[in-house]
């Protein structure tokens, strides 16, 4: 199987083809809501990489299968992260709290990142 590694427009009109970049969508983490940053495109690649793109930069964020993995599951469960990892957890037969310690981390770096924010737009 090949790679191919999309640029923002291709990974936007895949997306909304697709209809998986949940334009507006939110997500909730313990009671919080969970947006998106104005201008962040999510996609997924072909060979299964989650692509958060920049808009306003053009910077994209490229994160192996498993994180799309657990975008997909966050989305599922409204963004509460144990929820979302009780679910990762026992699919892969993980520990719970080590996978939630692993998402809880990884939310904090798109928070940094400015990806997804906890305050209304």
């Amino acid at each position: 199987m090949s790679t191919r590694v999309l640029n923002c427009e291709e990974a936007q009109l895949l997306a909304s083809r697709a209809a998986f970049a949940c334009e507006g969508s939110m997500t909730w983490r313990a009671g919080v809501p969970l947006y998106r940053e104005r201008g962040v495109e999510v996609t997924v690649n072909p060979d299964g990489w989650l692509v958060l793109c920049d808009g306003l930069t053009g910077k994209e964020h490229f994160y192996p299968p498993p994180f799309t993995v657990a975008w997909i599951a966050l989305q599922r469960w409204g963004g509460d992260p144990h929820l979302a990892t009780d679910e990762i957890a026992e699919m892969w037969q993980e520990d719970p709290a080590e996978t939630l310690t692993a998402v809880q981390k990884w939310l904090a770096e798109l928070r940094t990142a400015r990806l997804i924010r906890d305050d209304h737009p």
